[in-house]
């Protein structure tokens, strides 16, 4: 599963900038085979509705990246500056090298 390196414009949204929706899905996509790679958050996702989850995840991230408008996005600003608010991210999970190196 390769990502296509887009050729970018200053002016360019980040996510233009990672290549829009095709890049967005291949980087959910990625991160949810790790998810369920993993011993530790495999039993979590055993029950979840996986599809939907990344239907979700993307939709997330085309609106945090300045993607296009969708009406199914239902994240305002107010709950991204919550949600993604350092004082918001639990110090007990592991760096983000954990999830991403190779096992």
């Amino acid at each position: 599963m390769g990502v296509k390196v887009p050729s970018v414009r200053r002016t360019d949204s980040l996510y233009a900038q990672i290549g829009g929706k095709a890049n967005i899905g291949a980087i959910v996509d990625r991160f949810y085979e790790k998810m369920v790679a993993d011993p530790d958050i495999r039993p979590l996702l055993a029950k979840a509705n996986l599809a939907a989850l990344k239907q979700q995840q993307a939709l997330f991230l085309t609106n945090a990246l300045s993607g296009p408008a969708d009406p199914r996005n239902r994240v305002t600003p107010q709950l991204m500056r919550t949600c993604c608010s350092s004082r918001n991210t639990p110090s007990a999970l592991p760096p983000i090298s954990h999830w991403f190196s190779a096992r």
